[in-house]
């Protein structure tokens, strides 16, 4: 159903051959993890909890389709687990849970960082290495906010008040948005930047070029 690889120290990338296979093992933690709905950020909640908070009124829950990657600390989804586990020492985790948690326990957690993506999606891969990389390597984290402090918030800030505000819409919490911020500009396409968040990329193209040159930068040092 899913394979597991490291491909950067302390990443485990989990790529999946469907969208059902995806959704399903990651929704839960997920919203856990970064979620702005009240109900469900840091709270033990339930699978029908989940879709009586994300079924519209007609049925239909488009977030199992709409959301092809995810990331989680390790720390985090390890609490998440244990938010699973009853007073009786009973953990209601889904089959696709199971798995791979049975598989995640076989590395050290905590230090780690898991992400999951559809096999191929080299672009959502990219994406997801950023939010990996911002969590685990400090230099990383520093360059990538001094880029979005002393450049987007000062120089172009009506732009960051218009990727900030998609971000919420979308459903991603504040304390998530500067690390969605920098995983966007530094992996995105300018087409999906310009439709999916109404930004002006002629504008901010020398910004966006700092971003990939300092992601392509630390990615590929890894490689050495």
């Amino acid at each position: 159903m899913f394979k597991i690889s490291e491909p950067i120290p302390k990443c485990l990338l989990v790529t999946f051959g469907t969208q059902k296979h995806i959704a399903l093992t990651f929704c839960m933690v997920q919203e856990y993890y970064e979620s702005s709905n009240d109900k469900l950020n840091s709270k033990s909640f339930s699978l029908i909890t989940f879709i009586d908070e994300f079924m519209d009124d007609s049925g239909d829950i488009s977030y199992w389709r709409y959301w092809n990657g995810y990331n989680i600390p390790g720390s985090v989804y390890m609490e998440w687990h244990k938010s699973t586990i009853n007073p009786d020492g009973i953990s209601y985790l889904s089959e696709y849970e199971s798995l791979l948690f049975d598989e995640i326990s076989k590395y050290g957690h905590d230090d780690c960082y898991i992400i999951g993506c559809l096999e191929g999606d080299s672009e959502t891969i990219d994406h997801e290495l950023s939010h990996a990389m911002f969590y685990l390597n400090p230099l990383y984290r520093k360059r990538m906010e001094k880029l979005l402090y002393t450049n987007l918030l000062e120089l172009n800030n009506n732009q960051y008040y218009k990727i900030r505000d998609t971000l919420r819409l979308m459903g991603y919490s504040d304390e998530v948005i500067p690390d969605e911020i920098i995983a966007y500009l530094s992996t995105s396409k300018k087409k999906e930047l310009r439709e999916d968040f109404g930004l002006n990329t002629d504008k901010l193209e020398k910004l966006i070029n700092k971003f990939r040159k300092v992601f392509t930068k630390y990615k590929h040092s890894y490689k050495s």
